[in-house]
Order: structure tokens, then C-alpha cells, then sequence
């Protein structure tokens, strides 16, 4: 298929051969877009952020009726999960300088 359309030169046997290999990987592989910001801590990942939100939400919503105590609940949960995340990413950053694959550092 590709050597008849390349009529035996090999420049064109392999742009041909490359664009349909690339073709086919836009085609299979998905794209996803990840936003990072310079002031984002590297422990903060969606599920913090949800708590986060609803924390907020929380607030925001005890300020108007006078009851906190959801409030509280939403603000010990979220204290929680980031001291596990931190916990789990300072054992990951341990790890990789423990190891002797200096490439990981």
C-alpha cells in the first residue's frame, strides 16, 4: 500500500509510513488537558478540592442559617485528607531518594 504510493523512494516511503503510524495514534490515543498552577502545592489533588469546596459551601451556608456544626465537620474532614496527602507525598519524595536510580531524583 504504501510502497506502490511511494513509487521506490524511500523519503517518501517513510512520510508516508510516519503520517499514517501518527494519524492513527490521534485517532486511538485520547488527549486530556490538565491545568497546573505555579502556587499549586504538589499534595493537592481533586478530592481535596471537593472537600475544599464543600467546606466552603459549608461556610457559606452556616453564616446564613447560624449552624456551624456541618461547618466543622467539612473543616476536620478536610484537615484530615491533607494531612494524609502530605503524608503520602513526603513518603513518595522518600522513596525516590532512597532508591539508588538516580534518573528518579
Amino acid at each position: 500500500m504504501f510502497r506502490i504510493a511511494s513509487d521506490n523512494n524511500i523519503d517518501e516511503y517513510a512520510d508516508s509510513v510516519s503520517e499514517f503510524i501518527r494519524t492513527c495514534v490521534e485517532d486511538v490515543v485520547p488527549i486530556a488537558t490538565i491545568k497546573t498552577f505555579p502556587n499549586q502545592k504538589p499534595w493537592i489533588d481533586g478530592s481535596i478540592r471537593v472537600k475544599l469546596k464543600a467546606r466552603t459551601t459549608a461556610f457559606n451556608q452556616g453564616k446564613v442559617t447560624g449552624n456551624m456544626t456541618e461547618y466543622k465537620q467539612c473543616n476536620y474532614s478536610l484537615c484530615k485528607a491533607i494531612k494524609q496527602a502530605k503524608r503520602q507525598y513526603r513518603d513518595k519524595v522518600e522513596s525516590q531518594f532512597k532508591g539508588s536510580d538516580t534518573r528518579g531524583m
